[in-house]
């Protein structure tokens, strides 16, 4: 009768331990489940923004199209760093010049002219919209 209750006894810790490798397998694969969700999220999220920059899928499939792909971006973005800035049409005013200030008002008039201009075309459009808006709330 003692020989079967230590058997027993042994049985029931086997079975506990196995009950308690089994959860934490469980509790791994859980684990597991949810960082693969959250990395397939993230990747759905990484594709959409390479979508958005005109990145077409074909070019992700091995390492060495990557590593060409932004070598070829980095160089994209050297030349725009590089290339020169909107300058001033005017030639530089020499401080020897006695007509200093006729040349600054002629470079101010131009830059009055401008912004005429572009007010102007501000406007048109601020108008245009106006009128669609109108049109919108008088006809409906």
């Amino acid at each position: 009768m003692a020989s079967l209750s230590v058997e027993r006894d042994t049985l029931q810790s086997t079975i506990k331990t196995y009950k308690s490798m089994f959860e934490t397998q469980q509790q791994l694969i859980a684990e597991l489940r949810a960082a693969v969700n959250e990395t397939l999220k993230e990747e759905q999220n990484l594709r959409g923004e390479l979508r958005k920059q005109n990145i077409p899928g074909t070019q992700l499939q091995s390492v060495e199209t990557v590593d060409k792909l932004i070598a070829a971006r980095v160089k994209e973005r050297e030349q725009v760093l590089r290339s020169p800035r909107r300058t001033c049409s005017l030639s530089p005013a020499e401080t020897s010049d006695t007509d200093i200030l006729g040349k600054v008002r002629v470079h101010l008039n131009q830059i009055h002219l401008m912004f005429r201009h572009f007010n102007k075309y501000l406007k048109l459009n601020l108008v245009r919209s106006h009128l669609s808006w109108l049109n919108f709330y008088f006809f409906f």
